[in-house]
């Protein structure tokens, strides 16, 4: 909120913000709101994480899903399987096992992003 209110101050012309996450995506709005940038029309906003907050109609923000609680029930399911190779008879005899998981982020086009003429 803080350092968009600082870019606006410097007078810059800007078409986008693009937020590390959704709750800071939603600190840009508040501030384009006080400063009486319509969004998406002068200024388009995008987060990340697809918080519930932002799915909310009067908010509809545009962001990108990239399975946060997913990951953590994976990462959980690792940690349990690696656990219980461990308490068998023959642990030494495990094999070590390394894990890759890939999610495809999706991009979820609400109503905070659009096409901006300068």
């Amino acid at each position: 909120y803080t350092l968009t209110g600082e870019l606006l101050k410097e007078g810059r012309s800007l078409t986008a913000f693009a937020a590390m996450n959704d709750m800071i995506a939603l600190g840009i709005l508040d501030a384009l709101g006080e400063a009486k940038l319509r969004v998406p029309a002068d200024v388009s906003v995008i987060g990340c994480d697809n918080i519930l907050f932002g799915r909310l109609k009067s908010i509809g923000l545009t962001t990108i899903e990239h399975f946060v609680p997913l990951k953590g029930k994976d990462a959980c399911d690792i940690i349990i399987k690696k656990i219980e190779s461990q308490t068998g008879l023959a642990k030494e005899q495990q094999p070590v096992s390394i894990y890759h998981v890939e999610y495809e982020p999706k991009l979820m086009i609400r109503g905070t992003t659009g096409y901006t003429q300068m």
